[in-house]
């Protein structure tokens, strides 16, 4: 799980790096019939997939930044390691948060227990409420285009479902989901504009879908 987690992450970095070549490529492979249809979803998957990467990149950016300075102060050595290390294990779904935990307190073991429990108390609120609860869904929801709560539900019915690669494709496919359904429901508009009539100077603009 571990191996396909990175596989993943791997293949979508350079979906972000090299998605305009490759968006390009489709658009010309596809039949002319088609080829609206087909780039409108391309485009959407390939903004969503892009988000996403992006916002979990400042996110974890943030969550080792914090991790770092908090850890520094308690007194616990190596506190630089220990951001880099959180950094890039909270690219992993659910389990990389354990992972970090487990790795800072065997750190701080060797200080004593005080600075083992506040430490172990930092990390809890810090990965439970700061990250887990507040930013996340924030930051990883204004990247894909979802509200966070929705972002919330997504995380856990991903996880709950399919596991690690569950929690991590959830949000994404829910921000494509999200954007494939305002785009239908704006072409239905479109198209019956007598069930839909719009207030003075309003003006609506078609997508194709």
């Amino acid at each position: 799980m571990f191996l396909n987690t990175v596989l993943v992450t791997t293949l979508s970095v350079y979906f972000l790096l090299d998605g305009e070549r490759v968006s390009a490529w489709l658009h010309k492979k596809t039949p002319l019939t088609y080829r609206e249809r087909f780039s409108f979803l391309v485009d959407t998957v390939a903004k969503t997939v892009g988000g996403y990467i992006r916002g979990t990149i400042i996110l974890n950016a943030i969550f080792a930044v914090i991790t770092g300075i908090g850890l520094g102060l308690l007194g616990v050595p190596d506190s630089f390691l220990l951001a880099v290390l959180t950094f890039f294990l909270a690219f992993i779904p659910i389990v990389g948060a354990y992972f970090v935990t487990a790795i800072c307190i065997l750190f701080a073991l060797p200080v004593g227990w005080i600075t083992t429990l506040l430490s172990l108390i930092f990390l809890i609120l810090l990965q439970g409420v700061l990250i887990g609860q507040i930013l996340g869904p924030r930051i990883i929801g204004q990247a894909v285009g979802i509200h966070p709560i929705v972002a919330i539900f997504a995380l856990l019915a991903g996880g709950e479902l399919f596991g690690l690669l569950g929690a991590l494709f959830a949000v994404p496919i829910a921000g494509v989901i999200q954007a494939l359904l305002l785009a239908f429901w704006s072409t239905w508009q479109t198209n019956h504009p007598g069930q839909f009539p719009q207030e003075d100077g309003a003006v609506k603009k078609p997508v194709i879908l």
